[in-house]
Formats: structure tokens, C-alpha cells, sequence
């Protein structure tokens, strides 16, 4: 299983957010405990950082 960990940054940004979007963010976050290989998520390491990935919730929204 995967970790995340929510940086007080992103639980601000997260807070500002409407409803859909964290339900998209929700949703994403859920499919990649399940699956980081997920196609739709897009998932990639963040360049020079060892343990740090991104993934896309929507075209719009990136985690």
C-alpha cells in the first residue's frame, strides 16, 4: 500500500478547492493506493526527489 502524506500547504490549497474538485482529488488519491500505474493518472516521480510523485486528478487538477 501506498503513503501519502498531506503537507500543511496542500491542506490549505485543498480546503479552497470546491466540492467537485475534492471528490476528483478524493477519488484519485484513492486509485492510486489501489494502483500507481493507473493510465489516467498519469503518475510520475518529480524530478530530483527520490520518493516524491505526481498525479493528475483531471486535465486541470495535479496532486
Amino acid at each position: 500500500m501506498n503513503k501519502f502524506i498531506w503537507l500543511p500547504r496542500f491542506k490549505r490549497n485543498y480546503k479552497k478547492l470546491t466540492p467537485q474538485s475534492q471528490k476528483r482529488i478524493n477519488q484519485a488519491l484513492l486509485q492510486m493506493e489501489i494502483d500507481l500505474k493507473y493510465p489516467s493518472l498519469e503518475v510520475k516521480k518529480l524530478k530530483g526527489a527520490d520518493s516524491i510523485w505526481e498525479a493528475r486528478a483531471s486535465k486541470s487538477l495535479r496532486i
